[in-house]
This record gives C-alpha cells, sequence and structure tokens, in this order.
C-alpha cells in the first residue's frame, strides 16, 4: 500500500481560507500587532516594552501600561494617537482607552510546583518559649491569659510529637 503524498501548505493562507474563531484570532492578532507599529512610530520615545495594545473593539483602542506614570506620560500624546489612530483606520479608531496593568507583561514560563508537605516547614515552639508564655499569662487579664495558656500547651504537644 503506497502512502498518500501532501504537499504541505501555508499556514497562513489556511487560516485566510478559513471560518469560524481561529480565522477570526488571526485577523485580530494581525489587527493588533499594526495598531502596535502604528503607535510606536508615533511616540518613537517611549520604549516599547512600557506598554502593549490589549484589544481593540468598536471604535477604541485599548493599551495595557506597566505603570501609571508612563500612563500619564500616554495621556499626554492621547489626541496625537487617536488622530493618527483615525487617519490609519480610515475614521474607525477614534478613541483610546489606557489600563494600567504592572503584571500585564510578565509571561509565565513556569509555574512553581508546590511544595510537599514534608518539605513545608513544620510549625515548632520550644518549651522556653511556652514558660515565657505562662509567665506573661500570670499577670494577665482573664480572656488573655486562656488563649497564652492554649498557646503554650500547643508547645508541649509538639514536643511530644518528636
Amino acid at each position: 500500500m503506497s502512502r498518500i503524498e501532501k504537499t504541505p501548505q501555508d499556514l497562513a493562507n489556511l487560516l485566510s481560507q478559513s471560518s469560524g474563531n481561529l480565522a477570526g484570532f488571526g485577523a485580530k492578532a494581525k489587527t493588533l500587532q499594526s495598531l502596535n507599529t502604528i503607535i510606536a512610530e508615533i511616540c518613537p520615545d517611549i520604549p516599547e516594552e512600557i506598554w502593549q495594545v490589549a484589544n481593540c473593539r468598536q471604535e477604541t483602542v485599548v493599551l495595557e501600561v506597566k505603570s501609571a506614570v508612563w500612563g500619564q506620560r500616554l495621556q499626554f500624546e492621547r489626541n496625537r494617537i487617536c488622530q493618527h489612530l483615525a487617519q490609519q483606520s480610515q475614521g474607525q479608531l477614534t478613541r483610546l482607552e489606557l489600563k494600567i496593568n504592572p503584571y500585564g507583561h510578565q509571561r509565565q514560563t513556569e509555574t512553581p510546583a508546590p511544595k510537599k508537605p514534608s518539605e513545608q516547614p513544620g510549625k515548632h515552639m520550644s518549651m522556653h518559649t511556652a514558660e515565657q508564655l505562662n509567665m506573661v499569662a500570670e499577670h494577665a487579664p482573664q480572656g488573655l491569659k486562656e488563649k497564652l495558656q492554649k498557646l503554650a500547651r500547643h508547645a508541649s504537644a509538639s514536643e511530644k510529637k518528636t
């Protein structure tokens, strides 16, 4: 039985020909990338690692900014950015919304593995600490005295476990 051979197809062509969510995601990604380029050309003095185009919906472009200070700096450029966006998009994009998100630019490379119970440090109280708690409890009001004595009993319980 012979193997059926197919020539590989370009992924960009497949996405442009398809319909549905995947094609929509591809088109949206291209739009956001082009908006990113336009804004970078408008404001070359603002570092690109400080901001990113987060979304564009209806007639609004949403910029995600790393800090409030840079957000304020972009506020000063808002009118100029809006004018250029309106020119580039034939009037479809006329508003700019700034969102401050200090953690938005961090990508999660690895999620730390949860510690096993044996690796986590156990709670331990020495007998000396328990004695000091009991001494303080002698001169404390009744409610506090009971709580301090209960806490001191935990030290003797932890000593019995080890």
